[in-house]
């Protein structure tokens, strides 16, 4: 379609300086014999394609998003006075994420003095599997009203949270809609199972013009906020130590690594010890390395160390209580400006990562490429 609209933009020049020669005056007064009526029929056959075209295109994009309303709703709204909705969508809301964003977004609401509240949550589950707070005493509890469905949780509000923090393979399921919607939309760590469902989850985003944003809050440590400003060229050395295990918690210090050295890992390798211990070393190429160590808890907290030139070196401390509220300020953020303040680039690595890492463990000692 795109490109017979521009052949028939080109029809604009004809248009534009055709109507001065006086023919159209000809044609009005019959001088042409019919030649008035031909033009129009030709004129009308001309634009013919590009108008059953948009009627295709236009039904096929109202069957696959949900709405056309763009990534500036949000800022539409706090610029016309209205107050920012921002609802969550959970697999089942009794889970300590679910359980502490909403008073971390309140919080940080206040702090920096934004116009805006969650007003409306939504779970697919009414409890978790082993039992627990059902979603309407979640939301009684929380002050927040319980959406009847996805589609009124989005269709009400300005801005959408998807967590289900503890099993990304949930994540490409919960943000069908979410993504076909047009309005920002965060995603809690880990973004998808695999780089596979993340590129496909973009792709629909993209299509549907949805702008994303997903992040670990170990990316918001006001230590790593704080040492990037102080040093805008991107350092030599990065090390992280973290607990749990690599589908889960890898997360978490790939995010302040990515923070840190940017994209444009080459390869990996990896040691490993049972199912919970792994050393990853990640090469970016021109002496550039980073250093990735998970233990299980509770002999390991997480820690960061940076490098400019490898000769010296800072400790980064991961401090909770600044992180979540950083992380809920990103957010605020994005959902006005619909602007993501982490690319696709930057998450799609980070599952490659994952990806290789889990193949890098049974074969410990040999280099594996990041594949693009």
């Amino acid at each position: 379609m795109g490109c017979i609209v521009m052949i028939h933009g080109n029809f604009f020049a004809g248009c534009f300086i055709m109507p001065m020669t006086g023919v159209f005056s000809s044609m009005a007064d019959d001088e042409t014999k019919g030649g008035g009526v031909t033009a129009l029929l030709i004129w009308c056959a001309y634009f013919l394609p590009v108008g059953v075209l948009a009627i295709i295109h236009f039904r096929m994009m109202e069957k696959n998003c949900l709405c056309f309303c763009g990534p500036f709703t949000a800022h539409a709204r706090l610029t016309g006075g209205l107050m920012l909705r921002i609802g969550i969508i959970d697999q089942y809301l009794d889970n300590w994420h679910c359980s502490y964003f909403p008073q971390f977004m309140r919080e940080a609401i206040a702090r920096w003095g934004f116009d805006a509240d969650v007003t409306q949550a939504w779970a697919e589950w009414d409890r978790p599997p082993a039992g627990g707070v059902s979603t309407e005493q979640w939301c009684h509890e929380r002050n927040i009203s319980r959406a009847p469905s996805p589609e009124a949780l989005i269709e009400e509000c300005d801005a959408l949270m998807v967590i289900a923090a503890d099993d990304a393979s949930y994540h490409e399921t919960l943000c069908q809609k979410p993504f076909r919607s047009g309005k920002p939309v965060f995603v809690d760590k880990t973004f998808a199972i695999d780089a596979a469902a993340g590129k496909r989850m973009f792709d629909l985003a993209r299509a549907c013009g949805t702008p994303v944003f997903s992040s670990s809050a170990q990316r918001y440590c006001q230590s790593v906020i704080d040492w990037k400003a102080a040093h805008p060229e991107r350092p030599a050395f990065v090390s992280t130590v973290g607990p749990h295990s690599i589908d889960r918690y890898a997360v978490h210090q790939l995010e302040v690594i990515s923070a840190l050295m940017g994209t444009g890992i080459k390869r990996i390798k990896a040691f490993s010890l049972g199912s919970m211990v792994t050393q990853l070393i990640l090469d970016y190429g021109s002496g550039r390395w980073a250093s990735f160590m998970q233990t299980p808890q509770p002999y390991a907290e997480f820690n960061f160390m940076v490098s400019e030139d490898g000769e010296s070196g800072a400790r980064l401390v991961s401090d909770e209580s600044s992180f979540y509220h950083n992380l809920m300020k990103a957010m605020l953020d994005f959902f006005i400006s619909g602007k993501p303040p982490v690319s696709e680039a930057e998450t799609i690595e980070i599952l490659r990562v994952i990806d290789k890492a889990r193949i890098a463990r049974e074969q410990p000692d040999t280099w594996f490429t990041l594949d693009a």
